[in-house]
């Protein structure tokens, strides 16, 4: 899923078969991709007299929600939970802490309610 939002995007990297793996090198790569799309893109605009642009990517992984959310008449796809708050919040820590990318650590397993 890739959802745009306003100059960022989000993009979803489904875990599939119980195992994380694959959406966690699925995620890497992209990044690695953004990475060096952005340089090139930085390059022709040093050529051009033009000021680099900013990039920062974060990456967490977490349980969300996504669907349409709305009325009939206006529905937005859209992806909600705490995993979208803790990566959104993540990202906007690349530019004061002057990183292109932010890992968030591994989480604790969640209790269990017995």
């Amino acid at each position: 899923m890739l959802k745009f939002i306003g100059d960022g995007v989000l993009a979803i990297f489904p875990v599939a078969g119980g195992s994380p793996r694959a959406a966690c090198d699925a995620a890497l790569r992209a990044v690695a991709a953004a990475r060096t799309g952005m340089a090139h893109l930085d390059e022709a605009r040093r050529r051009e007299g033009l000021p680099s642009l900013a990039f920062g990517a974060a990456l967490h992984l977490g349980e969300m929600l996504w669907g349409n959310i709305g009325a009939a008449d206006r529905l937005d796809f859209t992806a909600i939970g705490p995993a979208v708050n803790l990566v959104s919040r993540l990202e906007g820590l690349c530019k004061p802490l002057d990183k292109a990318v932010l890992v968030s650590a591994r989480s604790p397993p969640r209790p269990q309610c017995r």
